[in-house]
């Protein structure tokens, strides 16, 4: 798509397909889309609802705003992420400010947790790039802002191969005579499954990891466009990256695909690959992952054993193709056109990251009544879980519902059977809702004209995100 540019007298200027932030007829502010772009008017599509919310916006008008980012002014309204003081990073708008200061209100928690923050903080950063919120931090059309600098990863509880999701994950990956082979927890896993994958062995993980960092650094002017700040902030993320610890993903994943000339299917509780990149173009058997969210992986093996996919000794392949990388960056050898394919399919994916798109799949798999999604949602966590959830809530200053009934959970021990605990979890939180003890995020969609059945039923599964929410509504024909 061409993208138009107008300078306005007003002196702010826009962009088709820039994303602002834009109040609502609620007067929520949210993520939107700039469509179309007519005089002095915008045309906006609010992210993950329906189209029939598109709305036509002076540009004068002070319910449209650009998106701050780093080095820009702040405006009042506008949605940024804030570190908290539990260390979470939240989406929060600012509700007032100073000549030094911001006073930000924590989405989906009440005034008295909004927290007065010097503007220099390190503690915020642009919409999206470290919350689950949608912004430029997450994505923006126009390239530069999409991906954000990862965390340094400590470690991932192991899953329990025999029980709940995970056990039903083995079981159905056994249909295609595959076998799940977990690595540690350590931040490095993806790199660790690909070295597995690679060399039948996760003791190499630190040299695929500098690998496909060498790959990402000769191959700077593509990949820049899919990190935040661009090319500004590309030396800042390689050298995060390089950190033990430091997590992989999608465009680690894009990068090791094209060094290695081979398809990366990622398998997310599903016998079928939730997304493949380098699809089709790669050269012999692809490398399979599982994908477990939090962005952890594992290595997927054949039933009967696993024949690592290189046979030279290791560092030699990485060393020939990364100085292959080079003649072709330096124009002495023409791109390979499996390349050129495999990189228009990551830039139609990269606006839906793995997490996002494990989302959407869990979404679509689940049964359309509310208690068959408390039911699931209940099964996958256990007493102490529900326990720790509810007193961290109580914190928050939310209703002290949860923590009731996970206090009468505790005292009565094991005389509660599962079905016991789902039938109560189900009781309280329909009591909640017929009593208007309503959380936030499902108070946003049932006022964006959904039922409180669906509100109810799409908070259960993915948590207290109202664009999450509408998100799974829309798509699972809830």
């Amino acid at each position: 798509m061409v993208q138009e540019y107008i300078s306005h007298s007003s002196s702010t200027s826009y962009e088709v397909g820039e994303y602002v932030d834009c109040e609502d007829e609620k007067g929520v502010w949210l993520n939107a889309e700039i469509l179309e772009i007519s005089g002095d008017r915008l045309k906006v599509h609010f992210t993950n609802y329906n189209k029939k919310f598109d709305s036509w916006v002076p540009i004068s008008n002070e319910s449209v705003l650009k998106q701050w980012r780093r080095g820009s002014p702040f405006q009042l309204h506008n949605r940024i992420d804030v570190k908290d003081t539990y260390n979470k990073w939240m989406e929060a708008t600012i509700v007032d400010m100073n000549s030094t200061q911001i006073r930000v209100h924590f989405k989906g928690y009440t005034e008295r947790w909004d927290e007065w923050i010097n503007k220099n903080s390190e503690r915020i950063s642009e919409i999206g790039s470290k919350s689950t919120a949608f912004g430029i931090g997450k994505f923006d059309p126009s390239r530069p802002n999409r991906f954000s600098n990862k965390e340094i990863q400590t470690s991932i509880i192991s899953q329990d191969f025999k029980e709940g999701r995970e056990g039903d994950f083995m079981r159905i990956l056994r249909e295609r005579d595959f076998l799940i082979v977990p690595v540690e927890g350590d931040g490095n896993c993806l790199f660790r499954s690909v070295s597995h994958q690679l060399y039948g062995t996760t003791e190499h993980h630190g040299l695929v990891r500098q690998a496909a960092l060498n790959y990402l650094s000769i191959e700077r002017e593509y990949f820049s466009q899919f990190i935040v700040g661009g090319d500004a902030g590309f030396d800042e993320y390689v050298s995060h990256q390089s950190q033990n610890g430091a997590w992989g993903d999608d465009i680690e994943i894009e990068a090791m695909s094209e060094l290695y000339d081979r398809s990366i299917e990622i398998y997310a509780y599903a016998n079928q690959p939730m997304r493949t990149f380098h699809e089709s173009y790669g050269e012999g058997t692809p490398i399979r992952l599982a994908y477990h969210g939090r962005s952890h992986y594992n290595s997927i093996i054949g039933k009967d054993g696993h024949e690592p996919l290189l046979t030279s000794r290791p560092g030699e392949f990485e060393e020939i193709r990364i100085q292959l990388t080079k003649r072709i960056s330096q124009g002495l050898e023409p791109r390979h056109e499996n390349i050129r394919r495999a990189r228009e399919g990551f830039d139609n994916s990269a606006q839906t990251d793995l997490e996002q798109a494990l989302s959407i799949s869990l979404h679509n798999s689940q049964g359309n009544s509310v208690d068959v999604a408390i039911e699931r949602s209940i099964n996958e966590q256990t007493e102490e879980q529900m326990i720790r959830q509810a007193i961290e809530e109580s914190k928050r200053g939310d209703d002290d519902a949860q923590l009731r009934m996970a206090m009468e959970l505790s005292m009565q021990g094991e005389r509660n059977t599962e079905e016991d605990l789902i039938r109560m979890a189900m009781e309280e939180s329909k009591r909640e809702a017929s009593q208007n003890f309503l959380n936030p995020s499902i108070q946003i969609v049932v006022d964006s004209g959904f039922t409180m059945e669906q509100a109810l039923g799409a908070w259960t599964v993915v948590g207290d995100d109202p664009n999450l929410m509408i998100e799974y509504i829309l798509n699972s024909q809830f």
